[in-house]
């Protein structure tokens, strides 16, 4: 379960910063 969980933030972080990026450009 936590480690689930620790996955699923590792992803939510990608994602923002792909977002930023995106913005960026």
């Amino acid at each position: 379960m936590k480690k689930k969980f620790e996955i699923s933030v590792f992803w939510f972080r990608r994602d923002l910063r792909l977002e930023d990026n995106i913005a960026l450009h």
